[in-house]
């Protein structure tokens, strides 16, 4: 028997399983953010003094930061704006991102003086997480305007993660993973995990979603990659045969860095191709690193995996590998903003949830205690 049946036949026997409910989940609510740092006038009047008058059109506060909406009183500074940010930062005492509006002519968004705790179980218990929940279902927090954010990686359908140490990437990372054990049962969701530091994936062994043991050597991740690369053939193989209905597969891994330095060829080699070809297998990626640098993020890597969550970069340059504009200006801590693959539509501003060890521990737990309780029968 092939290891594709076999693994096929695993599949069938836990169909039965059920996702867990947000009861399992302590609850850790947040706390509330501080008064706004600035009124829209304020905002206003700088902006004024930078050379581009301007009239306050609403504002939004979110968890993070306040977006505050703007009529120009001259269309024709439009073309001020792009330069305008360091000036404005500068006059508001804050990193100032001036973005396009949806409601108006632009929008400046500026962090608060203190900012919100977003708890995961409050955004898992929004419509915007139910209405998404599934083998693919994932929260990233709540929006600059105070909206739950979730996302369906099918339609992304990879995800690229990127932050510098402090920036919240690792807790952003737990709250995508956490959230999709929460709606897809091992029938339907499959792992390949790969955490070459060994640090932070370590809690998700023993799931049965996983497909293998998390991988911590560069030499296993590599053979792994290539697993997921003949894996990805032969559902090409059942489907042209008629045979549909696989689980999906997301393949994790931590830390690109760490192999791009050791196997740069085969590492990039197989992440690009099931890039460019995982979707209609059913396979999705999900890959995160401290180190956004192009000889990490390679311009091969990037041209597949259009979608980026970018949370606080060292620098201007790590912003512009990430390709997203802005996120070196973020103030840590899970402030990110999410580019969606259609990079016509500006990235959106939110506040990464905050997955506690004890979130995690809860929804692991679950999954264990339930793939045990079937090992008892």
């Amino acid at each position: 028997m092939s290891i594709f049946r076999r693994i096929g036949d695993y599949f069938t026997r836990t169909k039965t399983y059920t996702a867990p409910g947000s009861d399992i989940l302590p609850h850790t609510g947040g706390h509330g953010a501080g008064a706004m740092a600035h009124s829209p006038q304020s905002v206003a009047d700088a902006l004024a003094a930078c050379g581009i008058p301007c009239i306050p059109a609403g504002h939004a506060a979110g968890p993070s930061t306040v977006q505050y909406h703007f009529n120009l009183a001259n269309l024709k500074d439009h073309g001020k704006l792009a330069r305008a940010s360091a000036a404005l930062g500068a006059r508001l005492r804050a990193n100032a991102i001036l973005a396009r509006s949806e409601s108006a002519d632009f929008a400046v968004t500026v962090p608060r003086m203190e900012r919100a705790t977003v708890a995961f179980r409050d955004v898992i218990e929004t419509m915007a997480y139910h209405k998404v929940r599934g083998a693919t279902g994932a929260v990233l927090g709540m929006s600059a305007s105070n909206m739950p954010i979730a996302i369906d990686i099918a339609d992304m359908p990879h995800l690229l993660i990127a932050g510098a140490t402090g920036s919240g990437k690792t807790v952003a990372m737990h709250t995508i993973i956490t959230s999709l054990l929460m709606g897809g049962n091992p029938g339907k969701l499959k792992f390949v995990m790969i955490d070459p530091k060994r640090i932070e994936l370590s809690m998700y062994e023993g799931i049965p979603h996983l497909m293998r043991p998390i991988v911590t050597e560069v030499g296993e991740a590599v053979s792994a990659l290539d697993y997921v690369c003949r894996l990805m053939d032969q559902r090409y193989r059942d489907i042209r045969n008629g045979r549909t209905g696989h689980p999906r597969i997301v393949v994790v891994i931590d830390e690109l860095a760490d192999l791009m330095l050791t196997s740069k060829k085969r590492v990039e080699a197989s992440v690009v191709r099931i890039a460019q070809m995982g979707r209609a297998a059913g396979i999705h990626l999900l890959i995160a690193t401290q180190q956004p640098r192009a000889s990490v993020l390679t311009g091969l890597v990037r041209a597949n995996i259009p979608a980026r969550l970018a949370l606080t970069m060292a620098s201007y340059r790590d912003s512009g590998i990430m390709e997203v504009k802005g996120a070196d200006k973020l103030s840590g801590r899970g402030d990110a903003l999410l580019q969606l693959p259609n990079h016509t539509i500006p990235p959106i501003r939110l506040q990464c949830a905050y997955t506690s060890p004890q979130d995690i521990q809860a929804v692991v737990n679950w999954w264990k205690s339930r793939d045990s309780r079937r090992a008892a029968r």
